[in-house]
């Protein structure tokens, strides 16, 4: 049986926190339009930020390969020029904030704050993301139960999303909800073009396909509690590379609400 794919609300920012917030994703038309960096991120600004920085770009067989970030930016203006025997390749996760690659990249951090009008105070870390034709991110829920939203800066970026509860029972695995036809579920679809905002509750499954390049800004946040619970599961999770990655950003990202004791007390 097909899967039944639904359109993803669109609405108006006023509605997002009595109608949308910590319940259902929804996309706002032309929010990011308002951000700093959908008017001044062209190419020779970007390439002045990127100078000098290198980062760890993903191929399609999910390697990890460090790349220059002014080379990727002329990769991805031009990627039909770029002959590879491994396929094409995503710039994902370039912190902005907090600060993880030095003072360039750190001066392009006022220019991608959240757009959406959240109540409260947020523990966030704040990435870019890089996407050449036919690149992706395979389904799946974002790590330590974070909220995130994404502004669309250049190109377009299709997101397909299913509800937390959704059961994976029984499903060929891995699912892919572009492709699969035995998805237990409503599958929300939705196209990102320049200056929209898409909102994803906690724990939301999403699968991400890059049809054309572009460039987007990201914000995956927490309350601080949250955040120092992250910090304390990291610190004891059995896997190594997560044991030596996810601490010291937690810790960075706690730092900049004055709190790294990932045993105080709720804030």
């Amino acid at each position: 049986m097909a899967p039944t794919i639904i359109p993803l609300d669109t609405a108006n920012v006023s509605a997002f926190v009595d109608t949308y917030f910590l319940r259902r994703p929804v996309v706002f038309r032309g929010l990011a339009a308002a951000m700093p960096a959908y008017s001044k991120w062209t190419d020779a600004y970007l390439a002045a930020a990127f100078d000098g920085v290198s980062h760890l770009a993903t191929l399609p067989d999910e390697r990890r390969a460090r790349m220059r970030l002014v080379d990727y930016l002329e990769y991805l203006g031009h990627p039909q020029a770029f002959a590879s025997s491994v396929g094409p390749v995503y710039m994902t996760d370039v912190y902005l904030r907090p600060s993880v690659l030095g003072e360039r990249l750190d001066a392009l951090e006022p220019d991608a704050r959240c757009p959406l009008p959240r109540p409260g105070v947020w523990a966030e870390r704040v990435t870019i993301y890089m996407g050449a034709p036919r690149t992706g991110a395979a389904l799946h829920q974002d790590i330590f139960d974070t909220q995130s939203w994404m502004a669309q800066i250049r190109g377009r970026k299709r997101w397909r999303l299913c509800a937390p509860e959704t059961a994976w029972t029984g499903c060929a695995r891995p699912v892919d909800l572009f492709e699969s036809q035995d998805v237990p579920g409503p599958i929300y679809d939705v196209v990102l073009g320049p200056g929209d905002v898409l909102y994803v509750p906690s724990r939301w499954w999403h699968q991400i396909r890059n049809d054309e390049a572009n460039i987007a800004v990201a914000g995956h946040f927490s309350t601080v509690a949250e955040a120092r619970a992250a910090l304390a599961a990291a610190e004891a999770d059995p896997d190594p590379q997560t044991r030596a990655e996810w601490p010291p950003m937690w810790q960075k990202i706690l730092a900049l609400h004055g709190r790294t004791d990932a045993t105080s007390g709720a804030a």
